[in-house]
């Protein structure tokens, strides 16, 4: 898969995501907890190790940690130091592609949901 065969070239994987069903009481922290437990567990039974999770709980327009607003990628970054020149974006959405090309991130890909074996 795209990362395992990333995590072999000594990348680590952080995810970032929008949580607005927390904002909106659709969802709590603790099941968003349960369902991210879930999803590393998932993953590490196919050896893919993911460093961290980033995740932003607001409604739309009240923060700057909502993607595509660069709030998430600045919190990885203080916390992990992150090589910007270094780093790959990869998302399903061209907001996220831009959010990350104007952050500063070197790569950037964009997948197609329905055809993930594409991407830009």
């Amino acid at each position: 898969s795209l990362l395992k065969n990333l995590q072999s070239q000594g990348f680590e994987i952080i995810i970032i995501t929008n949580q607005r069903g927390i904002a909106r009481g659709l969802l709590t922290e603790e099941a968003l907890a349960e369902i991210h437990n879930y999803m590393l567990a998932q993953m590490g039974k196919n050896q893919i190790e993911i460093l961290d999770i980033f995740y932003c709980p607001h409604e739309k327009n009240v923060c700057d940690c909502r993607k595509p607003q660069p709030g998430l990628l600045k919190q990885a970054q203080n916390k992990y130091k992150i090589s910007l020149e270094n780093s790959i974006l990869i998302s399903d959405s061209k907001e996220d592609v831009k959010m990350g090309r104007d952050f500063g991130i070197r790569k950037n890909v964009l997948i197609q949901v329905d055809r993930p074996e594409t991407y830009e």
